[in-house]
């Protein structure tokens, strides 16, 4: 799988002011069947306390790379469709890879002050 970052943006996944960090969190009724949009960091550990401590089997659908600048979930967006998800396909070791990926061009797109600029809209 080949997929370059360069032409990307870095965009926050959350709403700005958001307060929830488990985003649409829900259920369904009588079953263990629960769904959660990007939880931020803090979010995970909630998630944690809101689930039966039974055994769980987590599912991630998201088909695209994430990763956390200072606890808030952000995501590459092509610079031309910056509200458009990427269309990434392959396998989950793929997607880890990506992520890596993603991280290591966050950390090059520091300014001087160690700052990232992020698209916030």
């Amino acid at each position: 799988m080949v997929v370059t970052l360069s032409d990307c943006n870095i965009k926050l996944c959350h709403s700005l002011g958001c307060p929830d960090d488990c985003p649409n969190w829900r259920s369904v009724p009588g079953f263990p069947v629960f769904g959660v949009g990007q939880p931020s960091e803090e979010g995970f550990a909630k998630i944690a306390e809101k689930m039966p401590k039974e055994k769980v089997i987590w599912f991630n659908m998201r088909q695209e790379p994430v990763a956390y600048i200072g606890g808030q979930p952000v995501t590459p967006r092509k610079s031309k469709n910056p509200h458009g998800n990427l269309e990434i396909g392959g396998k989950v070791s793929d997607m880890e890879a990506l992520e890596l990926k993603l991280v290591e061009q966050i950390e090059g797109r520091k300014c001087v002050e160690g700052k990232i600029d992020i698209f916030r809209r």
